[in-house]
């Protein structure tokens, strides 16, 4: 590694920050969705372990796995391992500077989301995944040179490898394919599928801002007028869901920017204008309800003056289970 600084290299990259001045009104913007908090939650110290094996079990079973063989290796060859780690530190300094500097980012992340706003999202740290990558090659390949100095021969290692190169397949395989399983996309669209179930023309109201984001590209020539309401009061109390704020802030957004401004509405001048409609709760198979959300938005409905809610038929589809309430000024017709 060069010893002295290079000033043009650094240099170089000043210009990409003045782009953050063209985006200034987006990063204020993205901002206000943290206010007053945001959707995600202060990680524990089990999430910060999570961030370094992907949130997988499965891998962090293959990690454990290979620092048990390299430590038993290491032990049997403790010697040359510790030579061939001074000699790697030497020979690729610049890779394990960088590796250690990304490992780093949970800690950074895991700080900030306990002082400033929660940020420790698996998404945002999947360029952590790095991380383990380099560790396992490292791994193997000290593996690798030691059994190759303690005077294995050829054709023995070679089986070796082979043997452990096919039951990696093998475990890879099927770990995908049981993965893909899961994730077969269902033969019914879900916009399609739900539109069918609900009355033709009806106003239907979504309360999860993102299930809405999926259904309102078909507006357009659906039978049904998909909603969302904005509340900001209700948004914002301790007891709603916590991704009630960012989805607030997203979709004042859309409709401040024009996207489907139509069918974004406040909630007080909505109910005004409808005598009845349907609310539909969409809850993924593997989605987990909030257990101290008590302020949703069927509950300030129904605590609406003159606001009724009553349940209608619950609609199943493929991995989704969504939950029908009719709501109607006054009393409820007896069908609909």
């Amino acid at each position: 590694m060069r010893r002295h600084l290079r000033w043009r290299v650094y240099l170089s990259v000043v210009p990409a920050w003045l782009l953050l001045l063209a985006e200034h009104t987006a990063i204020a913007s993205a901002m206000n969705n943290g206010k007053p908090h945001y959707w995600a939650s202060r990680p524990g110290l089990h999430l910060l372990l999570g961030a370094y094996h992907v949130f997988d079990t499965n891998v962090n079973r293959a990690l454990l796995l290979l620092v048990l063989v390299l430590a038993i290796v290491g032990w049997r060859y403790r010697s040359r391992l510790i030579a061939q780690v001074r000699e790697s530190l030497q020979s690729r300094t610049e890779l394990y500077i960088v590796t250690l500097a990304i490992a780093f980012v949970p800690l950074a992340f895991f700080a900030e989301s306990w002082i400033g706003t929660p940020i420790f999202v698996d998404r945002y740290l999947l360029p952590v995944t790095v991380v383990p990558i380099v560790f396992a090659a490292e791994a193997m390949r000290l593996i690798r040179r030691s059994f190759d100095e303690a005077g294995w021969r050829r054709p023995r290692l070679h089986m070796v490898e082979m043997v452990a190169s096919a039951t990696f397949c093998a475990v890879l395989l099927v770990w995908i394919f049981t993965r893909l399983q899961r994730s077969i996309p269902q033969r019914q669209d879900y916009t399609q599928a739900l539109t069918a179930a609900l009355p033709k023309g009806s106003t239907v109201v979504l309360p999860d801002g993102l299930a809405y984001t999926e259904v309102i590209a078909r507006q357009y020539d659906s039978p049904v007028h998909y909603r969302y309401l904005l509340n900001w009061p209700r948004s914002a109390d301790p007891r709603a869901p916590r991704s009630d704020v960012s989805q607030f802030h997203l979709l004042s957004g859309w409709r401040h920017a024009g996207y489907y401004a139509g069918s974004v509405e406040e909630q007080s001048s909505f109910v005004r204008a409808h005598a009845a409609f349907f609310v539909v709760e969409t809850r993924f198979d593997e989605e987990t309800p909030d257990p101290n959300a008590t302020d949703t938005v069927l509950a300030s409905l129904a605590n609406t003056p003159g606001v009724m809610v009553q349940p209608y038929p619950s609609i199943r589809l493929s991995g989704v289970d969504d939950k029908v309430w009719l709501v109607c000024q006054a009393t409820c017709p007896s069908r609909m």
